[in-house]
């Protein structure tokens, strides 16, 4: 570790830069922090409501709707991705030329979405009301086709914000950023359900509400980046930066057309193999479950722009430091996940609605922990102009990975289907830190938490008509984790860590009793 330290800050300078560099990166991951948590307490307190006022089979169809909306949000092609390792690169380059990146990606991505808009619109008849065939309803149908033009204009507002995303977090621009999609997310959220309230449960209603919602966001944006980047003059596309671009965003966008197929296959095959309401019984501990990755998420999105300016010996330190410190803060948070998933459920939905999914959102809590861990690599990989290996790994598990999900749902339902992605993101996790030199580095952190986790979902499982064992055994489990956390933390984290025992226990003790 010191050697790595010593390499890293000959890189950049000296020590006081490198301490420099490791205070923006905390400042620039508390802001994403700080602005992805908004939502998702809004989210938590609307998802009882959207089930009360459209129900459990129209909640189901709506999840699969911006799934497969979002699926064809590849018609990116990754040139958001590109462009903002393109802009990371010009960081202290002339402002003519961060205009000119801004502007050609925009411009292919609207020339882009377009298309994928279009080929949404046809081929929505058959993905949606097709697929599902009887077991949509008449009126659900309809619903679903005369909603199919605003999901098809979903597509190129899509592509046209992710430049303008990407440019904002190139030029590290993340407080405006946030507080732009803070208010933006929550009016998508809100905006639906007032629908709903107002003239019924009809999903065109809703879907249309959100897209409007997504078009006037793009427009804050876009005066963010006319600000930062600086946009001076008219919109011109540049060819010769066309290629670079295309070069990248091509095995991005492999990794854009895999991932989320990765990501939704499991309720695609749930919908059709069991029915549009275990649907819901998987997507909201689902959706909750991986609430836990908006640190990660917040650390990366803060990493992306830096990674694209190391070399691979200068970003180490910082990889490694990061997937630490991401270890020490979410293994406690996971144990106590799981140990009130069924209360907390109960409490926030309902009993009956707890007893199907707590189970499941008890296991994919070990595949949520895994996975976050595993963004550390993966944008090191993309910042350091290296997707091309990204996008060959989840080619690789895609196959194996649908065998595995179908066998799951077809010998064990949703519980199946949740070890299934479980296993799934285990692997791409080892996979993603070998292709990133960093397996060695950080082994002992998978199967020390993930064995944890493990422990604590089992003691739950089988304590189940035993509380006052269950209580011991998990409480055993957390100090465990804890004291792991402390061993494992980067040195300014202990402190914090250190605080936050008497806290945690005490609290849940008390929810035990």
């Amino acid at each position: 570790m010191y050697h790595a330290s010593v390499s890293f800050l000959k890189a950049v300078g000296t020590e006081e830069s490198f301490g420099n560099q490791q205070v923006s990166i905390k400042r620039n991951t508390l802001i994403n922090l700080a602005g992805a948590t908004a939502p998702t307490l809004i989210s938590l307190m609307i998802v009882p409501l959207y089930l009360r006022l459209i129900g459990e089979a129209r909640f189901g169809v709506l999840v699969l709707v911006w799934l497969f909306v979002g699926y064809f949000e590849f018609f990116d092609f990754g040139i958001g991705k590109a462009t903002a390792n393109h802009m990371a690169r010009l960081r202290d380059g002339p402002t003519s030329a961060r205009e000119a990146a801004f502007w050609t990606g925009a411009l292919i991505n609207g020339m882009f979405g377009l298309v994928g808009g279009l080929v949404l619109l046809v081929a929505g008849h058959y993905g949606l009301t097709g697929y599902f065939g009887d077991k949509l309803s008449g009126e659900l149908d309809d619903e679903i086709r005369m909603a199919l033009p605003w999901m098809a204009l979903a597509v190129p507002v899509g592509t046209v914000s992710a430049v303008g995303v990407a440019t904002l977090e190139a030029r590290e621009r993340f407080l405006t950023l946030n507080t732009l999609q803070v208010l933006v997310t929550a009016l998508i959220q809100l905006s639906p359900l007032l629908v709903a309230w107002w003239r019924g449960p009809a999903l065109d209603g809703l879907i249309a509400a959100t897209v409007i919602c997504r078009i006037v966001a793009n427009l804050p944006i876009f005066l963010a980046c006319r600000r930062y980047v600086p946009l001076r003059g008219r919109p011109r596309f540049r060819k010769s930066l066309a290629a670079p671009l295309f070069r990248y965003g091509g095995w991005v966008t492999v990794t854009a057309v895999i991932s989320p197929i990765l990501a939704s296959v499991d309720r695609l095959l749930i919908g059709s193999q069991i029915g549009l309401g275990a649907v819901a019984h998987y997507t909201v501990p689902y959706n909750l479950v991986t609430k836990l990755q908006i640190l990660p998420a917040s650390l990366v999105r803060t990493l992306f722009p830096r990674f694209s300016l190391l070399e691979w010996e200068e970003g180490v330190p910082i990889a490694r430091e990061a997937v630490f410190g991401l270890a020490a803060i979410t293994l406690p948070l996971t144990v106590v996940a799981v140990i009130v998933m069924r209360p907390f459920l109960s409490a926030w939905i309902g009993a009956g609605f707890a007893e199907v999914a707590a189970p499941v959102g008890e296991i994919l809590l070990i595949g949520v922990w895994i996975n976050s861990l595993a963004w550390v690599p993966l944008v090191m990989l993309q910042g350091q102009g290296r997707p091309a290996i990204v996008a060959k790994l989840h080619a690789l598990e895609l196959i194996p990975y649908v065998a595995i999900l179908w066998i799951g749902v077809m010998w064990a339902g949703l519980p199946g289907a949740a070890w299934a992605w479980a296993l799934r993101v285990a692997i791409d996790a080892l996979l993603m830190f070998w292709a990133s030199g960093l397996l060695a580095r950080v082994f002992s952190v998978f199967w020390i938490g993930t064995a944890l986790i493990a422990v604590v979902q089992l003691a739950v499982y089988l304590t189940a008509e035993t509380p006052m064992i269950r209580g011991i055994v998990t409480i055993a489990v957390l100090i465990a984790a804890i004291f792991y956390s402390l061993g494992v933390a980067p040195n300014d984290l202990r402190l914090v860590l250190a605080r936050a025992v008497p806290f945690v226990s005490s609290r849940l003790a008390a929810m035990l009793k």
